[in-house]
């Protein structure tokens, strides 16, 4: 299972789902429907500095039992207090609490019809409860969620539309990493969510960043990398198989001169340091 398509530089307007923070503890509820607006030259919005952290937003319909929740950003300036206040107008919403969804987005697509109409909005609380879950973001903490980098964001978009138990499969080719044949790693939305809290930093997303970096830069007309397995190398490998793990360098290294490769990339992970 791949990770899902998320455009996290909006090239036009998208309908969107707007949350707010429920009672529990990494809950979120849906509280409106809207349309986010790709970035523009524009800086500020009724006289709210626009920065990257929030998207800017028209509200189009209010789930009911929400219309004077307070805004995440208020505007007294123009009178923006509630959700109610901001219906058929622009404001900003902070992009933690704002889901791209593809349900909206065909809804979208459909000519001639808006994003999401107050008939066709309407769904009953099992439903609701259904989307909520579906769509809760992978870090809670909405603090923690700003302070990530566009991409890091953009990673974790996409794993927030992964489901839960879902554990997603990374080809390695042998002709990278030097194995007798292709094999896989395979990465969770734990792992992913360690990496982006600064918590861990699992093999197999090192793996991956290494996958992906030799598959962009292979299209150079002149070799110059060569890769090492981080999987095999780690220090707990080394204690536990010395003698493969000597073959694997051994074996390796030969092919990487073989190749006139310049420059090898090791990453070494320490799992037992003092």
């Amino acid at each position: 299972m791949g990770l899902p398509t998320f455009d996290f530089f909006l090239k036009k307007e998208t309908p969107c789902e707007l949350l707010a923070r429920g009672d529990g503890h990494g809950s979120f509820i849906l509280v409106a429907y809207g349309q986010a607006q790709p970035p523009r030259d524009r800086v500020r919005l009724h006289n709210q500095a626009v920065a990257d952290i929030h998207y800017v937003v028209s509200i189009s319909e209010i789930v009911p039992g929400f219309e004077e929740l307070p805004l995440p950003l208020p505007n007294t300036e123009v009178g923006l207090h509630s959700v109610t206040d901001a219906l058929g107008s622009y404001v900003l919403w902070p992009r933690a609490l704002v889901r791209l969804s593809d349900e909206v987005s065909g809804k979208a697509d459909r000519k001639g019809k808006k994003a999401c109409s107050p008939q066709e909005g309407r769904r009953d609380e099992v439903e609701k409860e259904n989307v909520f879950m579906a769509k809760c973001p992978l870090i809670t903490e909405i603090e923690v969620v700003q302070g990530l980098s566009s991409l890091c964001f953009w990673l974790h978009e996409c794993a927030s539309d992964v489901d839960d138990e879902a554990i997603i499969e990374i080809q390695l080719s042998h002709h990278q990493f030097h194995y007798f044949e292709d094999t896989s790693t395979f990465i969770s939305k734990v792992d992913i969510k360690e990496f982006l809290c600064g918590e861990e930093l699992n093999v197999s997303m090192i793996q991956t960043f290494m996958r992906l970096l030799y598959k962009s830069l292979i299209a150079s007309s002149e070799p110059m990398f060569g890769w090492l397995c981080p999987s095999i190398v780690r220090d707990d490998s080394c204690l536990r198989n010395k003698r493969e793990v000597k073959e694997y360098l051994n074996a390796s290294l030969k092919a990487c001169s073989r190749l006139g490769y310049k420059i090898i990339l090791l990453p070494y992970i320490e799992m037992y340091a003092s």
